[in-house]
């Protein structure tokens, strides 16, 4: 049985907090407030459940990408761990995918900090697989080439701290599931993230 259906099994309400990136957040998403994975997330799970949504457009698991890009500088980061989650699900990538921010040896050093601050919260940390990217070269600037290589990072972090991998990449293989920018998951693709989260835990 997985951990959070033990806690479901009792009185306590099941605080969920999703972090991540726009893709988290559900940019340009129309009523995002009900329609982002996390909004539809909370839909399917129920009252039992608070589910939280703590993406930031723009954020990087790498600490050291410019602009306020890495995620522990915005307010959610704090935000997230104020929220004394009993279940985590960490999905970043996208944007450290860009050519001018990749490294992989920072990405998987900073992810696996980020991490063990949760796991510092909570044993129930699940490391969300990013969604494909479909955009031009150039818009966007997320690289599909590197997210290759987050993703075999992301398994190979789950291995190492023996936690559960949500597969938010092959569910969104359909390039009709996003938005017109091939980046951002559209209402549809926000539900099928949704979906895959519940599948996961057998819910």
């Amino acid at each position: 049985m997985f951990p959070i259906q033990v806690i479901a099994g009792s009185d306590k309400t099941i605080h969920i907090a999703c972090v991540g990136d726009s893709t988290t957040f559900g940019m340009n998403i129309k009523e995002r407030k009900n329609l982002s994975y996390p909004a539809q997330l909370q839909q399917l799970l129920g009252d039992n459940y608070t589910v939280g949504n703590f993406g930031s457009n723009g954020a990087t698991a790498i600490r050291t990408t410019p602009k306020r890009g890495p995620y522990i500088t915005r307010d959610v980061y704090q935000q997230s761990l104020e929220s004394e989650p009993d279940m985590v699900i960490l999905t970043l990538g996208a944007n450290d995918s860009k050519a001018s921010f990749w490294n992989e040896q920072q990405y998987q050093k900073d992810l696996t900090l980020l991490l063990e601050e949760y796991l510092a919260l909570t044993p129930i940390v699940l490391l969300g697989l990013p969604a494909p990217a479909f955009n031009q070269p150039g818009e966007w600037d997320v690289n599909e080439g590197n997210l290759v290589h987050a993703r075999l990072l992301v398994r190979e972090l789950a291995a190492k701290y023996h936690l559960q991998v949500v597969d938010f990449y092959s569910p969104l293989l359909d390039e009709g599931l996003f938005q017109a920018d091939g980046v951002h998951p559209n209402r549809y693709g926000a539900q099928k993230m949704a979906y895959a989260v519940t599948n996961h835990l057998g819910l």
